[in-house]
């Protein structure tokens, strides 16, 4: 079984994104990085230890909970 074992909230890009990264027993980390402009995207770390963009950045609906939004979420309960 897979677990979450942390979870981080920090900014990058001198403070105009906030990234929501989460790391998973099996050593896996993915993370959520929202701008200011509401447009998210995932993003998963490569064994060279650098960051790779999943898919397509979105703008957030409010309607919809699409995978990044539930990443976000994620890390803010492990947080909490």
């Amino acid at each position: 079984m897979v677990t979450v074992i942390n979870a981080a909230i920090y900014s990058i890009n001198k403070a105009t994104e906030m990234a929501y990264q989460i790391d998973y027993s099996d050593g896996v980390s993915v993370r959520a990085v929202t701008s200011c402009k509401n447009i998210i995207r995932q993003e998963w770390k490569n064994p060279a230890g650098n960051w790779v963009i999943s898919g397509k950045p979105y703008v957030v609906a409010h309607n919809k909970k699409r995978q990044a939004e539930r990443l976000q979420a994620t890390a803010i309960d492990f947080l909490k």
